[in-house]
């Protein structure tokens, strides 16, 4: 049978899903088939769905393809399957399928904007994965559980997760999984400004993918690695691994994955004081996400873009997108992410010589970002602000008492 189901229609009998769907499990790792025969994958995971004997391979499937199904520029099918597996999963009440779809259903709703969907699911996936019995069960729940809790910045973990989650690596077999786990411990030990260790499960994870020849994933390691550097402000290694992932050829066509290497890009460009640079990228990466309708990854755009834009004086401008950031955090209570942006507020008042309503931003952000998790971030950050508001009320930007 020929690996290409590109012209696949689903016969009425369901005759030929059995070999289809051996021809898929064969390709669960490809990313690059994956997404050459995505319309053709969803088919045959709809029809299997409705065959009971057919739920457990299917579902199996399905969630070690979640990799590559968030490279595609389409994240409403895979939502949609992962709530039809919900649903058969609760049919069947297998704790294992029920443990890695509910991870799978918290981990996708992102994507769509729906971030207070994600963590109304997130006891669930919880639950089910404590009830779950089989290794591999237990480590995509908990991995999909993390994803889901990077998008408020890993706030509220339950403090043994990660412990329990690279515990549970030492004994799966599945190499890409454990790959996908380093990547997903490196990025948040990069948010907690923990670099060390994002750096050590960043290169296990290049290795990794290196002993798997998967450039799919070396992709990924080699820009979790420019980031790390970047926050590190080694400049000069950050460049050299931000470039090398662009550059790596692994055969995927994905606008959301550039988009989001574009941005990555724009971050780097940004610390090195190329601000034009940076509002160049972060203005594509924001048209592509626009254009994919990926309200999450638009957000994102825009919070370089307010940063950049301050730097350039375009004020105005930095003002709205910078609004708009605060506005979505603040629906969704990121209060990272909202401490983040006050603080952004407050310099960009400063320096657009409203130093009384800088001290507003200011204090805001102060004040929200004592109340934050102990880490290396929270602790950098404060100190930030701090010494932001002590320069607008010593005079710096103008004097605070004008028009009092």
């Amino acid at each position: 049978m020929s690996d290409n189901l590109l012209f696949y229609n689903p016969p009425n009998d369901g005759s030929d899903l059995p070999t289809l769907l051996t021809t898929i499990e064969s390709h669960v790792n490809d990313t690059r088939w994956i997404v050459a025969n995505l319309d053709c994958v969803h088919k045959v995971y709809r029809a299997a769905l409705d065959d009971d004997l057919l739920i457990p391979r299917a579902i199996r499937a399905f969630v070690n393809m979640i990799p590559s199904m968030m490279l595609t520029d389409d994240y409403k099918e895979p939502l949609d399957r992962t709530f039809q597996a919900l649903l058969r999963s609760m049919e069947l009440k297998d704790p294992n399928l029920l443990a890695q779809i509910a991870g799978a259903m918290a981990m996708f709703y992102p994507l769509k904007g729906d971030i207070r969907s994600t963590y109304a699911h997130l006891d669930a996936a919880l639950e089910y994965a404590g009830e779950a019995n089989e290794i591999d069960a237990q480590l995509q729940a908990y991995l999909r559980i993390l994803q889901a809790l990077s998008f408020r910045h890993f706030e509220g973990m339950p403090t043994d997760l990660i412990d329990h989650t690279l515990l549970l690596v030492q004994f799966s077999e599945n190499r890409h999984l454990a790959a996908e786990v380093h990547l997903t411990i490196a990025y948040m030990h990069n948010f907690r400004q923990e670099l060390t260790q994002a750096i050590e499960h960043a290169n296990i994870a290049f290795s990794m993918a290196d002993q798997l020849r998967d450039m799919t994933y070396k992709t990924r390691a080699l820009l979790m690695l420019g980031v790390s550097h970047r926050l590190k402000n080694e400049m000069d290694a950050s460049e050299e691994f931000t470039i090398a992932a662009l550059q790596m050829m692994d055969g995927v066509n994905s606008d959301r994955r550039l988009g989001y290497m574009l941005s990555e890009l724009a971050g780097l460009r940004y610390e090195q004081q190329r601000f034009e640079e940076s509002e160049s990228l972060y203005l594509r990466a924001k048209f592509m996400f626009e254009e994919l309708d990926m309200p999450y990854m638009i957000i994102l755009a825009k919070h370089g873009l307010g940063l950049a834009w301050t730097m350039l004086g375009k004020f105005d401008e930095a003002r709205e997108a910078l609004q708009d950031v605060l506005d979505e955090y603040r629906w969704n209570f990121n209060n990272f992410g909202s401490a983040s942006i006050k603080f952004a507020l407050g310099r960009l008042e400063a320096r657009a010589g409203n130093p009384r309503v800088a001290r507003k931003f200011l204090r805001g952000a102060e004040g929200l970002t004592r109340r934050l998790e102990k880490s290396p971030a929270q602790e950098d950050m404060l100190k930030w602000i701090v010494s932001w508001r002590k320069r607008v009320e010593g005079g710096e930007f103008g004097d605070i008492r004008a028009g009092e």
